[in-house]
């Protein structure tokens, strides 16, 4: 474990750490093995300390001269496992081993929605588009050589999260990726998906964007597809399965699967919208799948090439 506001690793001088604009600041890493590393930030946008997971690429060190292009990669709702979910549930570790691109998995708390919250009018924490936008950003670009190339991928609600990111911040990432997702939270299948979230994890619906109706300003502000015009310019990927068991499911997982069979209609959707506006997109909706990690990690290596094209 290192100490509050430095960097210390084998091999390695101590070096202080910068913070973000906002005060948001590195309070402890550790480092699991080469090519992890473990970094608590203590987070004013959020109201508490928040954790993200770096894959380093190869070459990577303290006091590196060089950038590394950045993924975003965001975890799906109520994952016990959090930030680490992707590396303990995967063997994206093992795939991105030799790539050349630095990989960034944040929390999004119980179930943060990807979204500064509401919260009834008063506004204030937890806002999780600032941390991850912003602190986070800040704080990758200051100590860890992140550079101005970004792309950011995510499954099921983190589906949504990274399609919402793109849509929101135009030109903040050059792709965007989404497996076993709801980009259209106005529809019966997307205001649905929200509500089921906020339910599994205690949370209040009406404190994220207020009322679907009363406040269908806010709603629609977070909506990919009512702000589908803001994804010109970004290569896209929208990949889901149809809720059966397919060639990857678990034993566990036996017949029809209830979170997966929306995520088709909505995504459907979505890239009809997309068409009909002309931004090109790239599709994977490959029948047979449930909602599990051996679908989303299989759609993340397929979606590489668009994802880190020119990094």
């Amino acid at each position: 474990m290192l100490s509050i506001g430095s960097a210390n690793f084998a091999g390695a001088a101590p070096r202080t750490l910068s913070a973000a604009d906002d005060g948001a600041k590195v309070v402890q890493q550790t480092q699991p093995n080469g090519q992890m590393l473990d970094v608590i930030m203590q987070s004013p946008a959020v109201g508490t300390n928040v954790g993200m997971r770096l894959l380093l690429p190869p070459g990577w060190t303290p006091n590196a001269t060089r950038t590394w292009p950045v993924l975003y990669l965001l975890p799906g709702c109520c994952e016990p496992k959090d930030f680490r979910a992707w590396t303990e549930l995967t063997d994206i570790a093992a795939f991105a081993k030799n790539k050349n691109v630095l990989i960034a998995m944040p929390t999004d708390g119980a179930n943060g929605n990807f979204s500064d919250w509401w919260n009834y009018g008063k506004y204030g924490p937890p806002n999780w588009e600032k941390f991850h936008l912003d602190e986070m950003r800040q704080i990758l670009e200051r100590n860890y050589h992140a550079g101005q190339q970004r792309a950011v991928a995510g499954l099921s609600a983190g589906a949504y999260g990274a399609m919402e990111y793109a849509s929101r911040r135009p030109g903040m990432f050059q792709a965007a990726a989404a497996f076993s997702g709801t980009p259209n939270v106005r529809s019966m299948f997307g205001d649905f998906g929200v509500m089921v979230g906020n339910f599994r994890t205690g949370q209040k619906q009406e404190a994220l964007w207020g009322d679907p109706v009363a406040q269908a300003d806010i709603w629609k502000a977070h909506n990919p597809y009512d702000n589908a015009e803001n994804l010109r310019g970004t290569r896209l990927y929208i990949a889901t399965g149809n809720g059966f068991p397919g060639p990857l499911h678990l034993i566990t997982d036996n017949g029809l699967n209830m979170f997966e069979m929306p995520t088709l209609p909505n995504s459907l959707m979505f890239v009809n919208k997309l068409n009909r506006l002309n931004i090109p997109v790239t599709t994977h909706f490959y029948g047979a799948g449930t909602h599990m990690w051996g679908y989303w990690i299989h759609e993340l290596k397929r979606a590489w090439p668009l994802l880190t094209k020119g990094f």
